[in-house]
């Protein structure tokens, strides 16, 4: 179970479809830590700051100013599409769009990897936030075997699912309430105390990684 804030873990998901002789491109790329997390420099990066890109290109010669939905490469260029907590800033037309123009840069048997965010105490918290997209958006839109109902048009069926995988955030199963009358309620509070010390928790997703396969 993957109950953690940071990144590295999903980035570890992707190792196993790394090839050399397969481009990468890394959208969003911000400081780079997803090529530096794999040591490699000449992986094709994106960013909307034209400020961070211009910050890192020194270090990742292949980091490129652009906003999406455009992608400024040609049909059929990349073996691995990444795209992590990129796609809950936009709207959901522009999201639509994004998908299009990754499709069309993926190559047939590319990888796609897409990490977000989902729904949680603090999503809202970040101002740049827009909506928590669930993975069964772009599993309606890019799949072939799942609802049909949709409010715009499919954008491929070619892909598939490799891989799902949630993150979770740790919580206690319950709070454990003031007894007013603690002689009175004696055995509730042994009882919550029994609880507190066995450290019951629930667990809660917050986001996720989605593998997909372009067939």
């Amino acid at each position: 179970m993957f109950i953690t804030k940071k990144r590295e873990p999903f980035y570890e998901l992707v190792r196993p479809f790394m090839d050399l002789n397969k481009l990468v491109l890394d959208i969003g790329a911000g400081n780079g830590s997803f090529a530096h997390y794999f040591n490699n420099p000449e992986i094709y990066m994106i960013d909307g700051n034209l400020d961070t890109v211009v910050k890192y290109q020194t270090k990742f010669p292949k980091y490129y100013h652009s906003i999406l939905p455009t992608l400024p490469f040609n049909e059929n260029m990349f073996g691995i599409i990444h795209i992590s907590h990129v796609l809950e800033h936009l709207e959901p037309q522009t999201v639509y769009e994004a998908l299009k123009e990754i499709d069309r840069c993926l190559i047939i048997d590319g990888i796609l990897v897409i990490s977000m965010p989902l729904l949680s105490d603090f999503f809202y918290d970040d101002l740049s936030h827009v909506k928590p997209y669930n993975p069964a958006v772009f599993l309606k839109y890019l799949t072939k075997n799942y609802s049909e109902n949709h409010t715009r048009p499919k954008i491929s069926s070619k892909y598939e699912l490799i891989k799902l995988q949630y993150r979770y955030e740790s919580k206690k199963i319950l709070e454990y309430p003031e007894i007013p009358n603690k002689k009175f309620f004696g055995f509730l509070n042994k009882f919550f105390g029994f609880l507190k010390k066995l450290g019951i928790k629930k667990y809660k997703k917050t986001g996720y990684t989605l593998i997909l396969k372009k067939g």
